[in-house]
């Protein structure tokens, strides 16, 4: 067990994942202040992001990594990003202090194998996605020798807060890549929507040009 600072938000962060912050409540500025001298005496500079919401914390959060302070406002406000590390189960939450801070365990898959057909189909899809949306298919090189593909491809898949919840209590990495894929199957296909809707709508327009000048 390790005690850890919390920031308790309305979000889900994972591993892997980059999070942009706003720290502006007294607390998280201290909390903060903190992480900066840990990161001054060498060490990682950690805390803990843990959902919350109208029926309490979750179970679950995520260990980020202070990474770099974008910018510093006068009033002690800052933008801050922070890199998802590890999952976390919570024990025990203390918010007497100058920022809460919680007893917190490993959180950890219960098996460490995963079907490669799904991790396969998984891949294709997210690659796909990229590729749809930037233009480039992404590096190939940028998935090799990844033991947790799921948070990789979660990184840069636009989920809403429960399916990332669901996705960061999972403890199966064959259950995070089934989520995965059935979400960015649907994503593809409301794209594929989209880009339809726009070619027709283009060439209506162009043929009225056409026809009326």
């Amino acid at each position: 067990m390790s005690e850890l600072p919390i920031f308790a938000l309305p979000l889900v962060a994972c591993p892997r994942e980059l999070v942009p912050l706003h720290i502006f409540e007294p607390r998280y500025k201290a909390m903060m202040a903190f992480c900066l001298d840990e990161k001054l005496a060498g060490r990682p500079g950690e805390f803990v992001i843990l959902p919350a919401g109208d029926d309490g914390y979750a179970p679950v959060g995520c260990v980020v990594q202070l990474i770099k302070v974008i910018k510093q406002y006068e009033n002690g406000r800052m933008d801050i990003m922070v890199h998802g590390k590890r999952r976390v189960a919570i024990t025990t939450i203390d918010a007497e202090g100058s920022f809460p801070t919680a007893e917190t365990m490993a959180y950890e898959d219960l098996r460490g194998d995963w079907d490669e057909d799904l991790a396969t189909r998984a891949f294709n899809l997210h690659r796909a996605l990229i590729q749809m949306i930037t233009g480039t298919a992404p590096d190939d090189r940028l998935y090799t020798g990844v033991s947790d593909l799921s948070f990789l491809l979660a990184a840069t898949v636009s989920l809403d807060v429960p399916a990332k919840l669901r996705l960061l209590k999972a403890r199966s990495e064959d259950d995070r890549l089934r989520q995965l894929a059935d979400v960015m199957s649907a994503i593809i296909k409301k794209v594929e929507d989209v880009q339809l809707a726009a070619r027709s709508i283009q060439s209506s327009w162009e043929l009225q040009k056409l026809f009326t000048e």
